[in-house]
């Protein structure tokens, strides 16, 4: 019983610190380069944090390239797509999934 409780409590313990870490790793930013394509392609790169998902990132772009391509400025986030090599990424996923699970 004894030894059934210690085990309980070290494997709490180590649950407790992986997703510590875990949420550590999520906190950490992020440069991230994207492409916008209107016909041709607008490079620029944004900081965020790896906990960040595709539809806040999409939205954080578009408020930050909306001053300059004026048919943004009315499209929403959930307009855009997020597209790595030939795979379009859904906006729920996060950064940190896309790592975590080397996408």
């Amino acid at each position: 019983a004894q030894r059934e409780a210690e085990a309980a409590a070290m494997r709490e313990k180590l649950k407790k610190e992986w997703v510590e870490a875990q949420e550590k790793m999520k906190n950490e930013k992020l440069e991230v380069t994207y492409s916008y394509w209107d016909g041709s392609g607008h490079r620029r790169s944004i900081q965020i944090t790896k906990g960040t998902s595709i539809g806040k990132f999409l939205e954080a772009v578009r408020l930050n390239i909306a001053a300059d391509f004026h048919e943004l400025r009315t499209a929403t986030s959930d307009s855009l797509l997020y597209i790595k090599e030939d795979l379009i990424i859904p906006h729920q996923y996060t950064f940190y999934d896309l790592i975590a699970s080397k996408a």
